[in-house]
């Protein structure tokens, strides 16, 4: 197996993960009573959780940035364009109110756990046409 297809499902977790916590501090049910996250009864996480998340993140965007310099173009181009995801998802997040700004997480999020565990399965599982064409990714 190659070494970078290794971390693909734990920052595919960590995506879900991601969505799970968002959905529970973010979540319909302070949208609709219309409570900022910070404001509501939900305990904030513990100050070493949030430390964690942090270097979470910035795991994921790094690896994220690993994926594009594997010379394989397959792999590159879902790394790409993962990393335009983030970049669109941070520009509309910043423009927009909770309720669209969770919307847009969870989509954003979708996307990105559907392109590492593809770019997982590519890595460690290549496709039989890739043979016929040269066996590059």
């Amino acid at each position: 197996m190659n070494f970078t297809a290794g971390p693909a499902p734990v920052f595919a977790i960590f995506e879900v993960a991601q969505l799970y916590y968002a959905h529970r501090y973010i979540g319909p049910a302070q949208i609709r009573r219309k409570l900022y996250p910070l404001d509501t009864s939900v305990a904030p996480p513990p100050y070493w959780f949030s430390i964690a998340w942090i270097v979470g993140l910035g795991a994921d965007y790094g690896y994220q940035v690993r994926l594009f310099l594997v010379p394989f173009g397959l792999i590159r181009l879902m790394a790409f364009v993962m990393i335009v995801v983030s970049l669109i998802g941070f520009m509309v997040r910043r423009h927009c109110g909770l309720k669209w700004g969770l919307v847009v997480m969870t989509f954003e999020g979708a996307l990105r756990v559907g392109l590492l565990l593809e770019s997982f399965s590519f890595m460690v599982y290549p496709p039989r046409w890739l043979h016929h064409l040269g066996g590059n990714l």
